[in-house]
């Protein structure tokens, strides 16, 4: 696949409409769009049923999978998201997760289960800590589309750090921009301020620590992590990070989509391992509030019920 341009922090997504599919797109990654991503793309039949049956074949995806799973929201170039809980509209340009941002490139729904909770929880948190808390917040693993790390900060967490590998930070940093005024309005109609965002590289594992920044001596009070269960190699490095950062009183979120239940059940193995407590947290308010929205609609016909397809977890040091 050919490499995408860069996005850079600021730059202006000049945006128009596909006239085969209707979506609206990046100009500048109009031809991606055409080649990979267009649901109205037009291939040879036999071609493509016999693609699919080599890769059912060998355990693969088959193409016609992956190319209605290009059809939902999840994947389309530039998307809107509207909060449930806030009156908050998220405007985000999305990267192809076949390129070089691979999952990090696009939004995927234990983000946004995360952003509705702290919108319905935190407040009630703040009623058993401080109206303060939590000073500062870290997200692992943020991606091109930090939603909740976002809405921390729109919810008035004094300092928001997101994180991820460095390839994905100038994406973070376009969508950040992208939303800002949006981010500043919400925080001024709930009598806040929108706490400092800053963008920042984190390499998973046992020493994994973050640089400098405004507030480096703030201590960390939450830890947010979205989706990032879903490989089994990158556990012990989660987990390690997790023991690295999380301090007495600080606490971690870790929201996710149901996947595969065996692999998701090492990673609370290797908490075990490392003597991180962890409770699950009731969603029951969270899944009223995104039924009919585009959490819902951009899953598939055969998914199971909401109640069965997330989970998350708050995770506290021992």
């Amino acid at each position: 696949m050919p490499d995408e341009p860069a996005v850079c922090a600021g730059e202006e997504a000049q945006e128009g409409e596909c006239k085969a599919c209707g979506g609206v797109i990046n100009l500048r990654r109009k031809h991606i769009h055409d080649q990979f991503w267009c649901p109205s793309r037009s291939r040879d039949t036999d071609t493509v049923e016999e693609e699919d049956e080599s890769k059912e074949d060998s355990g693969g995806a088959s193409s016609a999978h992956i190319r209605a799973a290009c059809m939902q929201p999840t994947f389309h170039n530039i998307i809107t998201v509207n909060l449930g809980s806030m009156p908050l509209s998220f405007r985000l340009e999305q990267q192809d997760i076949f390129g070089p941002l691979s999952t990090g490139g696009a939004l995927w729904a234990g983000e946004l289960v995360l952003a509705e909770w702290l919108v319905l929880e935190l407040e009630h948190l703040r009623g058993k800590r401080s109206q303060d808390w939590p000073l500062k917040v870290v997200e692992l693993g943020c991606g091109s589309c930090p939603v909740a790390g976002m809405v921390a900060a729109a919810l008035g967490c004094r300092e928001v750090v997101l994180t991820d590998l460095r390839e994905v930070l100038p994406a973070v940093r376009h969508n950040v921009g992208l939303n800002r005024s949006a981010l500043v309005e919400a925080a001024t109609q709930s009598f806040r301020t929108l706490g400092h965002m800053r963008v920042e590289e984190l390499s998973w594992g046992a020493h994994a620590c973050l640089g400098g920044g405004s507030d480096t001596d703030t201590p960390l009070d939450l830890v947010i992590c979205s989706d990032c269960v879903f490989r089994k190699d990158l556990h012990p490095l989660l987990a390690d990070t997790l023991l690295s950062l999380l301090l007495p009183g600080s606490a971690a979120l870790l929201a996710y989509q149901q996947r595969d239940t065996e692999v998701e059940a090492a990673f609370f193995c290797e908490l075990d391992q490392r003597a991180l407590a962890y409770d699950r947290l009731d969603l029951n308010e969270v899944l009223e509030v995104i039924r009919g929205s585009w959490l819902q609609e951009s899953a598939d016909a055969a998914s199971p019920p909401l109640e069965e397809c997330y989970r998350l977890f708050c995770i506290t040091a021992a």
